[in-house]
């Protein structure tokens, strides 16, 4: 508003000195061709004036609209950032509930779906700028030394052991014989794809060396069982 007060003084200012300048009035005050010319010059000064003003108030306008829409704009990018947060500690909160309600429930059993599951919070936890992760990595680590047959690929499938143990193999009644070193790799694929996405985050620097630490010993415990299945 201060700039289109001080633009409009300035457009009067500009009339009035336009008309000063060009009309021009003999002394016995008759008018003459001169005068005529005076006039019209008046007008077109005049009018050229308010154009010139007319696009001052514009640009004005305009530069005050864009920062507000600037201002809105951050304000939008506020609040979704806001409820990107809230989103995740929604997500987060309710599979860690999930996760030790189902523990408690199935006990050892669950500990190969509890770990991927858990493992893959993970990634709603550092989306919610989480302060402290210890209770999501002692429950990982709770996980890993019950990770044998039945807890990896659920109660219906058994292990048959051979001598060699490169060909040592699960089977099921409905889903028939499967390779335990295949089995162990579709296990491990989603826990391989949310550890890349895991280790490239932004916030991964806040649990990387909890984190690997409690990766190297899910490695171990797998190698382990793959080449001494229990």
């Amino acid at each position: 508003m201060k700039h289109i007060f001080i633009s409009i003084i300035s457009l009067v200012i500009s009339i009035i000195a336009i008309g000063l300048c060009t009309i021009q009035v003999t002394p016995s005050y008759s008018i003459n061709e001169q005068t005529y010319i005076g006039i019209i010059a008046t007008l077109i000064g005049v009018l050229v004036t308010f154009v010139v003003g007319y696009q001052i108030l514009n640009t004005l306008t305009f530069k005050d609209d864009m920062r507000k829409f600037e201002e809105k704009t951050k304000e939008i990018d506020k609040l979704k950032d806001e409820l990107y947060l809230f989103e995740n500690k929604i997500k987060e909160n309710f599979e860690l509930s999930s996760i030790q309600l189902e523990n408690n429930k199935e006990g050892w059993t669950y500990s190969g779906e509890g770990f991927k599951r858990t493992h893959k919070m993970l990634i709603y936890s550092l989306n919610c700028d989480r302060d402290d992760y210890t209770e999501i990595f002692e429950l990982l680590r709770t996980f890993i030394p019950k990770l044998d047959t039945r807890s990896l690929f659920g109660p219906g499938w058994g292990l048959n052991k051979c001598e060699d143990t490169t060909n040592h193999f699960i089977n099921s009644i409905n889903e028939g014989r499967k390779l335990l070193s295949d089995a162990i790799n579709e296990y491990n694929m989603e826990i391989t794809k949310d550890q890349e996405i895991i280790s490239n985050h932004a916030n991964f620097r806040q649990i990387r060396s909890d984190y690997e630490r409690t990766m190297k010993k899910y490695q171990t415990r797998i190698e382990e069982y793959r080449n001494h299945p229990l």
